[in-house]
């Protein structure tokens, strides 16, 4: 009976290490960032971060997940001005403004002095998606890169539990019994917290 005991608390150990461990895609296209950002705003908890590198050079763009007061999707894309990307810095700028892409600069300390800073904010996930994407191809292109290259994609912070749900509804017909055990307790947890709301 023990080594069941054991066997529920090393499932539960890795289920929290692979909800809070990064995530890498590699080898991505340019015309696949939109379902990347669609997974991303679907499955990660606001104060998540997704780095899209260019896999054979420093270069990237990086997004930020937030929550707005009602409750609104906004995310939030981010091009530094470190010392890779300061000769890319004011011609991103410059795309943004002959795009008329409302943008502002956050001054910073170290290495990177400032930002450029595009809120997208939306209720709509697959609008938010979407134009993330068109904006990640525009910032990539003014680096020079073409619809060939590809891209590591990272993603960090925690999952979402509505995320899991499905997984968890899987698990609760697994032929281990700690594992159904596990999963339907989990779910009835989320169904009473969402009762208390």
């Amino acid at each position: 009976m023990s080594y069941i005991i054991i066997i529920g608390i090393l499932i539960f150990l890795f289920f929290i290490w692979w909800a809070n461990r990064p995530l890498y895609h590699r080898n991505v296209k340019s015309n696949e960032f939109e379902r990347y950002l669609k997974g991303f705003l679907d499955q990660m908890r606001p104060g998540s971060l997704m780095f899209i590198h260019h896999e054979s050079s420093d270069r990237f763009v990086q997004y930020a997940k937030y929550e707005s007061e009602d409750l609104k999707s906004i995310l939030n894309c981010g091009f530094p001005d470190a010392p890779w990307s300061r000769p890319y810095f004011d011609n991103v700028a410059a795309m943004l403004q002959e795009n008329h892409i409302n943008y502002h600069i956050v001054k910073t300390e170290g290495i990177v002095n400032q930002f450029i800073v595009v809120d997208i904010v939306s209720d709509n996930t697959d609008y938010a998606a979407k134009s993330a994407a068109g904006l990640a191809n525009k910032i990539f292109k003014v680096m020079g890169l073409d619809e060939d290259a590809h891209y590591r994609i990272n993603s960090e912070g925690t999952l979402s539990a509505d995320a899991a749900i499905p997984e968890l509804e899987k698990l609760k017909s697994n032929p281990i019994k700690i594992v159904r055990y596990l999963a339907s307790r989990s779910l009835r947890k989320r169904q009473n917290k969402e009762r208390k709301k």
